[in-house]
């Protein structure tokens, strides 16, 4: 199967964008007031969330080559 360069623009497009929005989370959690277990318990799982966005970009950038 061919490779759609219009749709692996789409979506490494979303996946910026999500990457953006969890790091503008990640940085605005610190101001919500949550107690310590359930602010450790976002910020660890935005993190992670944050990785795994990572990792899917460098994918479909390689996609691109």
């Amino acid at each position: 199967m061919a490779l759609d360069k219009t749709a692996i623009d789409d979506v490494t497009f979303n996946i910026s964008g999500a990457i953006s929005a969890a790091e503008a989370a990640i940085e605005r959690i610190d101001d919500c007031g949550l107690n310590e277990h359930d602010h450790n318990m976002v910020k660890s799982h935005l993190s992670k969330i944050l990785q795994a966005l990572d990792i899917v970009y460098d994918i479909m950038c390689l996609a691109e080559d």
